[in-house]
């Protein structure tokens, strides 16, 4: 079965490359028929007989179209993969997270999350891998210990306050609402404030300590 598709295969390839072969000849009539005429049109302002001038122009003209049509494409075809994936080996820059996700919409979670993790060591300074873990493990496993986890190493690898800000949001609000136990987060929101006192993310992480202790007295 294997050696009948790797036949089929090898003659649909000899297939299309027959079918571009016969396309780029048929290109060339064009380029024979205005080289001839271009010979034609030499030889008369010129005062030559027509029949060099028109052969040489038909074959050049013929020839030109053909190679622009075969051999001018795979060029530039190279020269922009050089351009665009300079080693020629190795990925384009930039996250890719599509094993990761490919493997969640297949509904293989630890695949999913063993991926973000390799790529998550890859690139130490990605939160993107980090909170796709976090989101994963909380959504759809309900394991909130491992998703806060994540959530701390998104926070660590977020550049921007703003950034830092959206992480510990969510990963106050899954302590709060879905894994009901919101003191886990008090140092979390603690050192947040610290550090980032007197910007809005920093008293909004104080007054957020300030209502879990209030509300964890309340329920002692």
């Amino acid at each position: 079965m294997k050696s009948r598709d790797a036949t089929k295969r090898a003659r649909d390839v000899d297939s299309v490359e027959q079918t571009y072969r016969f396309q780029a000849l048929s290109w060339s009539l064009i380029g024979v028929v205005l080289g001839t005429l271009a010979g034609l049109l030499t030889a008369r302002l010129a005062n030559w007989g027509p029949f060099l001038p028109g052969t040489v122009g038909a074959l050049v003209g013929g020839g030109l179209v053909y190679l622009f049509a075969t051999v001018v494409p795979g060029l530039l075809g190279r020269a922009v993969g050089s351009i665009v994936w300079p080693s020629g080996r190795s990925t384009p820059r930039g996250s890719d997270h599509s094993l990761g996700d490919a493997l969640k919409l297949r509904g293989d979670f630890d695949a999913a999350i063993a991926a973000y993790r390799e790529e998550a060591e890859a690139r130490p300074h990605d939160s993107a891998p980090r909170l796709r873990a976090a989101r994963l493990l909380r959504d759809e496993l309900d394991r909130y210990e491992e998703a806060a986890f994540w959530f701390r190493q998104g926070l660590a690898a977020s550049y921007s306050l703003d950034g830092k800000h959206a992480v510990l949001r969510e990963l106050v609000e899954m302590a709060e609402t879905q894994w009901r136990e919101p003191y886990r987060v008090l140092p979390d929101l603690a050192r947040f404030a610290e550090e980032h006192g007197g910007t809005y993310p920093g008293r909004w992480a104080r007054d957020e300590l300030a209502s879990i202790k209030a509300s964890f007295l309340v329920d002692l």
